[in-house]
C-alpha cells in the first residue's frame, strides 16, 4: 500500500449498515453490485470519514441523516497506511449523533 492509501472502512448504524468492514486491497477497488446493497452508502461513509461535507455528496443535507434509522448515533472509522518512519496506520474515527446532528472526531484514539 502507498502511504495514505485507505487500507479499512468500519461503520456501524450508518445508513443501510448496522456493522460492516471493508477492507479494499492496494491497486485498484471497485464496488459493484445490485441496486440496494449499499454502494453508495459506502463512497459516503469513506467521503464524510475523510472530512467532505454532506452537501458536497447530494444525498442528505445534515450529517444526522446517515445515522441509520431508529438508532442514535453511527460511527465511521477509516484506517490510512502509515509512511515508512511511521510506527502505526493512521486511524480517523467520526462519531455522528443525530439528535444533536453533530460530529466528534477522534485521530488515533
Amino acid at each position: 500500500f502507498q502511504p495514505g492509501a485507505i487500507v479499512r472502512v468500519s461503520v456501524q448504524n450508518f445508513v443501510t449498515y448496522e456493522k460492516a468492514e471493508f477492507f479494499p486491497g492496494p491497486h485498484l477497488n471497485m464496488v459493484i453490485g445490485p441496486n440496494g446493497t449499499g454502494k453508495s452508502s459506502l463512497v459516503c461513509a469513506i467521503c464524510l470519514g475523510l472530512g467532505y461535507s454532506p452537501k458536497h455528496l447530494g444525498r442528505a443535507g445534515s450529517v444526522k441523516e446517515f445515522v441509520k434509522h431508529g438508532k442514535d448515533i453511527a460511527t465511521i472509522e477509516i484506517e490510512l497506511q502509515k509512511k515508512p518512519r511511521d510506527r502505526c496506520n493512521y486511524v480517523i474515527k467520526v462519531q455522528i449523533r443525530r439528535e444533536q446532528n453533530s460530529q466528534k472526531w477522534w485521530l488515533n484514539g
